[in-house]
Formats: C-alpha cells, sequence, structure tokens
C-alpha cells in the first residue's frame, strides 16, 4: 500500500488532490511536484529532530507495534510516503502515526492545539512486485528529484539514506542499524516485553528500475478502492 499525507496548510485552498478517476500516476506526480515545489506554507519536517521523531515513530509502529510491514518511506520537508504491507485496518495505522506525530512535534515546536497535519491521507493498492519496486524507487528518489541531495542514500529522512547515517553513530552487538524509539512508546513495549531489534531498511539500489523510467512508469499502480 501506497501512503501519502502531508502538513496542514502545504498546498494553497484552491490547491487540493483530486480524486483518482483515470490516470493516478500522472495526476499524483503532478501533486507531488507542487509539494516539493511549494515557496509557501509550514515545512516542518524541515527541523532534523522534527524528521527524526517522525521517522522513528514510523519504524516503531513497524517493528515493534508490528501495525505494517515498511518497504520504503520518506520524509520529505512538508509531507511523507510510505510503502507498507498492512497488518491491522489501514484507518489505524494511519490515525495512530498522525495522531502520535502531531502531538509530539506541536510539542517540540511550541504549536499546542493547531492542526499539524492536513485531515485526509491518501492510499493507493500496489498489485505486484514490480508495482512495489516502482514505488518505492519513486519514494526513495524524491528528494533528488526535489534537489535536495544529488544521490538517494544521501538523504537522512529515507529508508535509502537513514541506515546510512545511523550506522555511523549506532551499531548494535551483532552490527544492525538501531533505532531510538518514541518515549512513551519505549516503558509500553518494555511492559510487554517486547524487544526493540533494528528493522531491515531497503537498499537505496536493489532491484530499482532505470531513474529515467521511474515517474512516467509509476502511472500503472491502480487505485484501492
Amino acid at each position: 500500500m501506497f501512503l501519502t499525507w502531508r502538513l496542514f496548510g502545504s498546498l494553497p485552498e484552491n490547491r487540493f488532490f483530486p480524486n483518482y478517476q483515470s490516470d493516478f500516476g500522472k495526476v499524483f506526480v503532478a501533486f507531488d511536484r507542487l509539494l516539493d515545489q511549494a515557496r509557501t506554507g509550514p515545512s516542518y519536517l524541515k527541523q532534523p529532530a522534527v524528521a527524526d521523531m517522525v521517522v522513528d515513530s514510523i519504524r516503531y509502529n513497524a517493528q515493534a507495534l508490528e501495525r505494517f510491514s515498511l518497504h520504503a518511506f520518506v520524509v520529505m520537508p512538508n509531507h511523507v510516503h510510505l510503502l507498507v504491507t498492512p497488518h491491522v485496518p489501514l484507518a489505524q495505522i494511519t490515525k495512530t502515526l498522525k495522531g502520535f506525530t502531531a502531538k509530539q512535534a506541536n510539542r517540540m515546536l511550541r504549536l499546542t492545539g493547531k492542526p499539524f497535519w492536513q485531515g485526509e491521507s491518501y492510499d493507493h493498492l500496489v498489485r505486484d512486485q514490480e508495482g512495489s519496486a516502482r514505488i518505492s524507487f519513486y519514494i526513495e528518489q524524491n528528494p533528488v528529484r526535489a534537489g535536495l541531495v544529488r544521490e538517494a542514500d544521501q538523504y537522512r529522512w529515507s529508508s535509502a539514506g537513514w541506515a546510512t547515517w545511523r550506522s555511523a553513530l549506532h551499531k548494535s552487538s551483532v552490527g544492525c542499524v538501531a533505532f531510538s524509539a518514541p518515549g512513551n512508546f519505549i516503558s509500553r513495549a518494555k511492559k510487554r516485553g517486547t524487544t526493540l531489534n533494528p528493522i531491515p531498511v531497503p537498499s537505496a539500489h536493489a532491484g530499482r528500475p532505470r531513474r529515467d523510467r521511474a515517474a512516467l512508469r509509476l502511472n500503472t499502480v491502480s487505485k484501492s478502492h
């Protein structure tokens, strides 16, 4: 499942994500580009501490809570993309992730009581491995397309770069990448006896199609109903 959500007010009021009735790929890429090129609206996720918190929450929900299998992710300055296999209802995933991260971010930014995420989220069913590879590549290349980095693995807040960045700071006893879970999640995990082991992060390039074909081939992904 391909999931996307964005910061509240990240697009002008006259800009919105339309219903994908015909060509999901072309329409989605166009609006994703608007988000990448936005010169107005909030970009709170550009702040490293806030972006770190969002990534930690995504990874914790995948590993410790086992709400989904995480295949690819990116936290951009004003939006988030995930590629997951859900193990619980999709609404539970988005409600939990958006609710917790909004509360934590607002506390960090001293914006308590204000909306953080746009209310709607967008989900699209990925039907096969080929489609999954294309979407994963599209997600990890988002920072490159937006001009934030030259190579996908240089971007810290994505499945392409997170492992590289974390490995420079934290190594587990078996040499795997470690991560920090949000504080109250850690205490809950300890009470349940959950072990917070690292989850695998896919290679930035393994099994990916050519970069120049990624965006164009996105339009073969089917919309979920």
